[in-house]
């Protein structure tokens, strides 16, 4: 035997299976309301975490609900780290590469040579890398209530201007 069931916001009849008003878009665990004779009291829905990763699944009405927020995208910025790194990576290799040793094969030598500034190298990169994270999850930490994340807070364009100042830093 089925009752019937009605949306509370608009009247609506709803059908057994429905999680959702037809007409208003309102959930149905909100707003259904079943005529009884004993009393029509209304039971709030268990409380629950808003979880973001799932996707809204009824119209919201809310204010503001005409614009679109996107997220920043990090596209740009994680070009442009890239490429401060790169250049980091190839100016400070070349600048550390020793003087030619007399006596040893070219061979050798120009390993020696490149292993000894691609050394010098990745330690200005590590340096340069832990610069940014520390800044970055400072500037995390102050601007995370307004919804920030963790990538965004790294991988934007200050942090890549900041980037290109530690990485010039290394070629001095």
């Amino acid at each position: 035997m089925q009752q019937d069931r009605h949306c509370r916001n608009c009247g609506q009849a709803l059908q057994t299976e429905d999680r959702f008003c037809a007409n208003c878009g309102r959930p149905v665990h909100a707003t259904a309301t079943v005529p009884t004779p004993e009393a029509d009291v209304s039971v709030p829905p268990p409380e629950q975490a808003e979880d973001r990763s799932v996707p809204s699944q009824a119209p919201h009405t809310r204010p503001g609900a005409g614009r679109v927020h996107t997220a920043p995208s990090i596209v740009g910025p994680v070009w442009g780290m890239s490429a401060v790194f790169l250049v980091e990576l190839v100016v400070v290799t070349v600048q550390r590469m020793p003087a030619d040793p007399a006596g040893k094969d070219l061979g050798d030598q120009i390993g020696d040579q490149i292993g000894t500034g691609l050394g010098w190298a990745i330690s200005a990169l590590l340096v340069t890398a832990a610069i940014i994270l520390v800044v970055g999850a400072i500037y995390y930490a102050i601007s995370r209530k307004r919804g920030v994340t963790f990538r965004e807070a790294v991988f934007n364009w200050p942090m890549v201007i900041l980037a290109g100042l530690a990485a010039s830093g290394s070629f001095l």
